[in-house]
């Protein structure tokens, strides 16, 4: 799927009239545009035309990546149902007997996801391994971006200030003396949408958010669960809660991409198994 990048407003506006993503249908499939970046002109847009233009970017983005969850989660489900009552400990040695109705590439890919997801209980990956609400992305991406207007955002498009401690990264201008932490650079919003997810989806600071999400899939009710995603703490939910309501993305959550992105478990399985091919000659 090619990647559009934009040099400026006026450009993204363009583009998103071309792709038919300035006025949603909210009752059609979400054409599956990725914007690569935002451009660094946002900033001059009024409020509401960034608003729409950074929500119109951002939806198919996160739909294309929540996707991606969804099918590991279906090849997961698949793979445990294959292991009956086995121990919830899994091990991957040479001296493990798998049942036989497994095969080696579900085994590489029950591996991969067991190091991806840092566990090798297997109830605790299915539980790590789950969408969230498009709404709660939209709205933390726009609280930590300023609606894609952030520094961050135009040099690393980081939407969700996460920080790293490698090399890579951007250092914050008011870092308090003796920390060493950077803000991450991702090659496209993609990338930045996927980290943030599996931050979420592994962390321990997130438990209370998954174990909501396991009985609710209300944006405002798993808010609560991000108590510990800024030091602002309890007025950071209520401004994120806010987000949510007062620019009605609610009604994003029922939404779809277009049909190509429906999923069975075998197609499942497959994309799975081809980013695992993809990692290993990484």
């Amino acid at each position: 799927m090619p990647i559009l990048k934009v040099e400026s407003t006026n450009e993204l506006l363009e583009k998103l009239q071309n792709s038919k993503l300035w006025d949603i249908d909210e009752t059609a499939p979400v054409p599956p545009v990725l914007f690569g970046n935002l451009p660094e002109d946002m900033k001059k847009l009024d409020v509401a035309t960034k608003k729409k233009a950074f929500i119109n970017t951002m939806l198919p983005i996160s739909l294309i990546a929540l996707n991606e969850v969804e099918q590991e989660k279906l090849a997961l489900q698949s793979i445990v149902a294959k292991l009956n009552n086995s121990d919830d400990n899994l091990i991957f040695d040479d001296e493990t007997v798998w049942p036989r109705e497994i095969s080696d590439d579900e085994i590489e890919i029950l591996e991969h996801l067991s190091r991806k997801y840092r566990t090798t209980s297997k109830e605790v990956l299915l539980s790590r391994i789950d969408v969230l609400p498009v709404s709660l992305i939209l709205a933390q991406g726009a609280i930590e971006s300023s609606w894609g207007s952030s520094r961050f955002c135009r040099e690393g498009n980081n939407l969700f200030g996460i920080w790293t401690w490698g090399e890579r990264g951007i250092t914050p201008n008011e870092r308090e003396e003796g920390a060493s932490h950077k803000v991450a650079v991702y090659e496209s919003l993609l990338e930045s949408v996927r980290a943030y997810l599996l931050m979420l989806n592994r962390l321990p600071a997130y438990a209370d958010l998954r174990d909501m999400r396991s009985r609710t899939g209300s944006s405002i009710d798993l808010a609560d669960g991000l108590l510990y995603y800024s030091q602002r703490r309890n007025s950071y939910i209520n401004d994120l809660k806010q987000v949510i309501v007062s620019n009605k993305l609610q009604k994003f959550d029922t939404m779809a991409l277009s049909a190509e992105f429906d999923t069975d478990t075998t197609e499942a399985m497959r994309l799975v198994q081809l980013h695992v091919a993809k990692n290993a000659k990484m």
